[in-house]
């Protein structure tokens, strides 16, 4: 035996413990959902990627002057409602399934960046828009919209060529102050060749953009059209 080495005898007992370390390796990964209720506020060029669970009434404030996108996918049932409130911008370019009412507050609220093919609202309820508030369409590819909009402001159609939007809902415009306004070099078509797909209300085109009445049975329409581009 070595010179300070200690014999330890079976059975005997060290003085200090010997403490065994064991890693665990799991894998780990960010939460790729969201699950919003009440408000939410999001900044100048925040852009939300993750998908949205609706788990209550939601509103999404976007305060004036500021742009903020939602790119992920809104989810959630009938029972709640996507509230746009605040006089910014909030833009949505994800294929949204969620099943509740849409109400447009104050400021935009924009469907689509004019680049993304399937970004839609069409599963919502029906979409409401307050006096002062701007409801846009932005296709990035013919776009089509069953539900009904109720509107007191302004609803914006900017379409570029071949990007057209298609309404085969009932849209009315409630006040003086509302109107259809079509921008762009695209078309807003009333109808896609089927028996529904109506606007209570004036429209106006600017630039090149034009208004197709699309219907496949005879339609009257009682109001307004300020522009030259109009097909039947």
């Amino acid at each position: 035996m070595k010179k300070n080495q200690k014999k330890i005898s079976p059975g005997r007992k060290l003085s200090t413990p010997i403490i065994a370390f064991f890693f665990c390796f799991l894998p780990f990964s960010l939460s790729a959902q969201l699950n919003w209720s009440g408000n939410q506020v999001l900044t100048n060029g925040q852009n939300v990627t993750q998908n949205v669970t609706l788990t209550g009434h939601t509103l999404v404030h976007v305060a004036s002057g500021a742009t903020a996108t939602i790119s992920g996918t809104i989810i959630g049932s009938s029972s709640y409602t996507l509230y746009k409130t605040g006089e910014g911008t909030l833009i949505l370019t994800g294929a949204n399934t969620y099943y509740g009412k849409t109400s447009v507050n104050t400021g935009t609220l924009q469907i689509g960046n004019g680049t993304i093919a399937n970004t839609s609202i069409n599963n919502t309820l029906d979409v409401g828009v307050t006096d002062g508030a701007t409801l846009r369409f932005v296709p990035g590819a013919n776009m089509f919209f069953s539900k009904n909009i109720d509107s007191y402001g302004k609803v914006e159609v900017n379409c570029a060529y071949n990007k057209d939007l298609y309404l085969t809902g009932y849209n009315i415009c409630q006040s003086v102050n509302s109107s259809f306004i079509v921008t762009g070099n695209g078309t807003l078509h009333i109808g896609n060749n089927t028996p529904t797909g109506a606007i209570k209300g004036n429209i106006v085109i600017n630039n090149a953009g034009g208004v197709h009445f699309r219907r496949s049975n005879d339609y009257t329409y009682e109001y307004v059209i300020f522009g030259n581009r109009i097909r039947s």
